[in-house]
């Protein structure tokens, strides 16, 4: 075998719900001041046992999110001197994480909410699994803006 021949790595397995949310628990009580991609990959593989890529972790909004709120929450930030105070940083990152995929939920809801009213009574009269990706990009069309005395403004939730 050649000095440059590739070493061929088993694929990690996909990405379930259970293993979104333990990355993003990983990601709340991240142990460093520092956060990498790199950094996250190995701590993963260390405490998972899998090693994904940084696009396969990216590509998960959830991931991505955390990831960048975590990254952003580090910056600047004095490390915990004890078990107590890390303890308390990682539930007040998971607690910030959960009130932020709270309101992304609540946006969606009221997305899907107006524009299900929208969808013709014919496509849910038909086999809805044939159309499921017709009703998913019928559902997440961003919401009008509303007219209100001559200037626009966007439907909030």
């Amino acid at each position: 075998m050649s000095p440059k021949a590739r070493v061929r790595h088993e694929r990690a397995p996909n990405l379930t719900d259970e293993g979104i949310e333990r990355i993003v628990l990983l990601l709340d009580s991240w142990p460093q001041p520092k956060l990498t991609w790199d950094l996250l990959i190995a701590h993963i593989h260390k405490k998972l046992g899998v090693r994904y890529t940084r696009q396969a972790l990216d590509r998960h909004a959830r991931i991505s999110e955390a990831y960048q709120a975590r990254k952003k929450q580090l910056g600047g930030q004095v490390p915990p001197a004890t078990p107590e105070e890390t303890r308390i940083a990682a539930l007040e990152a998971e607690g910030a994480r959960l009130k932020r995929e709270n309101h992304h939920l609540l946006e969606q809801f009221s997305r899907w909410l107006y524009n299900v009213k929208l969808i013709d009574h014919k496509t849910w009269e038909q086999d809805w699994r044939e159309h499921r990706e017709t009703i998913r990009k019928k559902l997440d069309k961003p919401l009008p803006r509303a007219e209100r005395g001559g200037e626009e403004v966007k439907i909030k939730p």
